[in-house]
């Protein structure tokens, strides 16, 4: 069982914060294509598409029928969250992205009620999946096995990839240019409104969303 599994915040596809993030990254994550050719810098990104992940990529026994009801469920009594403090910024990890100035306690509660949902409904880390997580420090590893990731709960930042890991000074350098794309007026008054369960069919492919629900709660 290859194909994996993820829930995602991707922003509208018609609006304009899509749109640069999709020809930032090179890739439409809602109709599978590439857009240009990505910059050798963010080719392991542009697999997953602009999106902010809220349950990472998970391996399940069950259909996408079943999951897309499972979140369609979920959905329904999860209520929009306001963005508020997004900007480019370089992650602790080392790449570019859009993320958060501080933490929203309210996204915070979705992440967490919808990693809990969707756990029991998942597959058990393999060796590989728990290997390519690197040395763990043991609160991380204990949430990688028990949760399928290691950045849960506490650990969760919200953000939007925009490009792989990079070296300093290059990632100033580059954080700096897409600041001034991704300006404070543009990203003022972005909401999450919506989720979009994804799909990656094998490790060779790239992420599709498969259906996108919008939260009426």
């Amino acid at each position: 069982m290859s194909t994996r599994y993820a829930v995602y915040y991707v922003p509208k596809k018609d609006s304009l914060l899509y749109s640069l993030g999709r020809d930032t990254l090179g890739y439409c994550i809602y109709e599978g294509l590439k857009y240009s050719s990505p910059n050798p810098v963010q080719v392991k990104a542009a697999k997953y598409g602009f999106h902010g992940t809220i349950v990472a990529p998970f391996r399940t026994n069950l259909s996408a029928q079943v999951l897309a009801g499972t979140l369609s469920w979920a959905a329904l009594r999860l209520s929009p969250v306001n963005l508020t403090g997004l900007k480019a910024m370089a992650l602790p990890n080392g790449f570019p992205a859009l993320a958060l100035v501080d933490p929203n306690p309210e996204l915070s509660k979705i992440e967490s009620s919808l990693v809990r949902l969707l756990t029991p409904l998942r597959l058990p880390l393999n060796l590989i999946e728990i290997q390519s997580r690197g040395q763990l420090p043991p609160k991380q590893l204990e949430y990688a096995l028990q949760w399928g990731y290691p950045w849960v709960f506490e650990y969760f930042r919200f953000h939007l990839t925009l490009g792989d890991v990079e070296d300093q000074p290059m990632l100033s350098e580059r954080v700096c240019r897409l600041s001034k794309v991704f300006t404070p007026e543009l990203l003022a008054g972005e909401v999450l409104d919506q989720l979009s369960l994804c799909v990656q069919p094998s490790p060779h492919d790239s992420f599709k969303v498969l259906a996108t629900f919008g939260l009426d709660g």
